[in-house]
């Protein structure tokens, strides 16, 4: 299990910074296709207009007037607030609001940096961030107005601080309340977004659980902690649904329990992870074999990263459990919650098992470090080589 050093902070600040320059260089000054982010657009104007009621009003009566219902009355307000709040200056200037999406991109780097960086030295947690987060997918939708990427970044620091406390409960047998505060707020704030930003809490829950079956935490404590968590964010959230409405409730109306529909959509799921580097440049019969690989990879960073890489592992199973329930189309763009904590259990897993191997070899930390670099260097520099070809390939 790694050890944050104070050499990360430098560290840190050099991957949010690299993230935000890599996400800004794909940004363009115009706007390819015209779905969900007009709905976004307008309800940022209509917050920074004051017709929040007009705008839903108006959007319904379109919505009804079609042959069959296209979606919500209104999106989670979480994202078109972002937007107001970024571009309201600049008359909410498309430049503008994609700042959104590539500070999101640089959030999400440093999350998942500190996440990695939990489970192995700085090196791996680097080849972690430029596997999981300089994705030529990730990087591209810097172009786009949606939700994907604030969501991501929101759920990445969510589960950031879910570990974080975990840790601290396990050393000092107790919580901290100002983790506990930061898991209330980003769970408003993720389900504000996207209402799939419950499973924000439910992660937060198995880590304290963990704790309790530990015996790091009495069981009845545990509960009380858990009860003005849950109170909390119910509270937060039945407050905004007050004050202002939206179209959260609407995923509902997708939810289904057929197997027919969960295998079907596994599959579908299953093909289009396949879309993410390496996968996506590699002769198709080996994607596959490469997928299967990475998946035994992060089968083992479980076995050996402990409580630590279990949480991670929870977080995916349920973010993947949701993909499934949904039956709706989605697309590779809703797994993106998915794939760093996926690449960081895989890169961990590829960290454990060469420890096993290193004794085998000279022990010369020099060269281990030279390959290591080599290993990062390669990789993000493939995966920023093959963003325009994938822009090609995708219609981004």
């Amino acid at each position: 299990m790694g050890t944050p050093a104070r050499s990360d902070t430098l560290l840190l600040l050099v991957v949010g910074l690299l993230a935000l320059a890599v996400g800004w260089h794909f940004v363009t000054p115009f706007h390819g296709w015209g779905d969900d982010w007009a709905g976004y657009v307008l309800q940022a104007r209509a917050i920074d207009s004051g017709a929040i009621a007009d705008e839903m009003e108006r959007n319904a009566r379109l919505l009804q007037g079609g042959a069959r219902l296209l979606g919500p009355s209104a999106y989670p307000w979480g994202f078109p607030a972002l937007l107001w709040m970024t571009g309201g200056a600049t008359d909410l200037s498309l430049p503008a609001m994609k700042g959104v999406g590539a500070a999101s991109l640089a959030l999400t780097a440093a999350a998942t940096f500190v996440l990695a960086r939990l489970l192995m030295p700085s090196l791996p947690a680097l080849i972690a961030v430029a596997g999981g987060v300089l994705q030529p997918i990730l990087v591209l939708s810097v172009d786009e107005i949606l939700s994907d990427l604030p969501f991501l970044a929101v759920s990445m620091l969510a589960l950031v601080v879910t570990v974080l406390q975990w840790r601290h409960g396990q050393a000092h047998r107790t919580l901290r309340w100002d983790l506990t505060t930061a898991i209330v707020v980003l769970s408003v704030l993720g389900y504000s977004i996207r209402s799939t930003g419950v499973v924000i809490p439910l992660v937060y829950g198995l880590a304290i659980a963990l704790l309790t079956v530990d015996g790091a935490l009495p069981l009845a404590g545990a509960i009380r902690r858990l009860a003005w968590t849950a109170g909390c964010v119910l509270a937060a959230v039945l407050l905004y649904w007050v004050l202002i409405a939206d179209g959260s409730l609407y995923a509902l109306s997708y939810l289904s329990s057929s197997p027919t529909v969960i295998v079907g959509r596994l599959r579908f799921f299953a093909e289009q992870a396949l879309l993410f580097a390496p996968f996506a440049h590699l002769p198709r019969p080996l994607q596959w074999r490469a997928l299967a690989a990475c998946l035994l990879l992060v089968v083992t960073a479980v076995r050996r990263g402990g409580r630590i890489a279990l949480i991670v592992l929870g977080c995916c199973a349920l973010h993947l459990v949701l993909l499934l329930a949904i039956d709706f189309v989605g697309y590779v763009r809703y797994m993106f919650t998915i794939l760093p904590p996926v690449v960081v259990l895989t890169i961990a897993g590829a960290y454990w098992l060469a420890r096993e191997w290193m004794p085998r070899f000279p022990r010369s930390a020099s060269a281990r470090g030279a390959v290591a670099i080599a290993l990062l260097a390669c990789i993000a520099g493939a995966q920023l080589w093959a963003a325009p070809a994938d822009a090609a390939r995708i219609g981004a």
